[in-house]
């Protein structure tokens, strides 16, 4: 499934991945995947991530995708590449609680006052523990103001 992922065949690594689902450890393949992808240029990385997003199904993807980061984040760690995954991401909620995770909460609040707006407590939380007072305040105005459009 690896090699059908970097060859960009991934239609037949997604179906695959249904066929012998039992058999198949999404996780492994991230594993694996963030391992050879380490060693590949920018451009390439950006095209595989984003034809893996664009032909599997979101909860496949997400399960991917986070085994693939947290690999790069805890394992190798490889900021540069933890920030390109993500920056290639569509999925706003999926990026979101990706940007939490690696701690760029600007770029996620961001996110957040556009698309999903749940992730904002969980950001004010972050930022105040990290003495992000900017961010904080941010996000508090935030849930204000969709508190206020609630009621009115």
């Amino acid at each position: 499934i690896v090699f059908l992922l970097l060859r960009q065949e991934f239609q037949q690594a997604v179906e695959l991945m249904f066929t012998y689902p039992d058999s198949v450890n999404v996780h492994r393949i991230g594993s694996s995947l963030i391992d050879i992808l380490i060693n590949e240029n920018d451009e390439k990385i950006k095209s595989v991530i984003a034809g893996i997003e664009r032909d599997t199904p979101l909860s496949n993807f997400r399960q991917l995708i986070v085994s693939m980061v947290n690999r790069a984040q805890f394992f190798l760690g490889d900021e540069r590449f933890v920030s390109l995954i993500v920056k290639v991401i569509k999925n706003p909620k999926l990026k979101c609680a990706l940007l939490i995770q690696i701690g760029n909460l600007e770029e996620a609040l961001a996110i957040a006052k556009e698309s999903c707006s749940d992730f904002l407590p969980l950001i004010g939380n972050y930022a105040g523990h990290e003495g992000k007072v900017q961010v904080l305040a941010d996000a508090v105005r935030a849930i204000e103001k969709i508190e206020k459009e609630k009621k009115s």
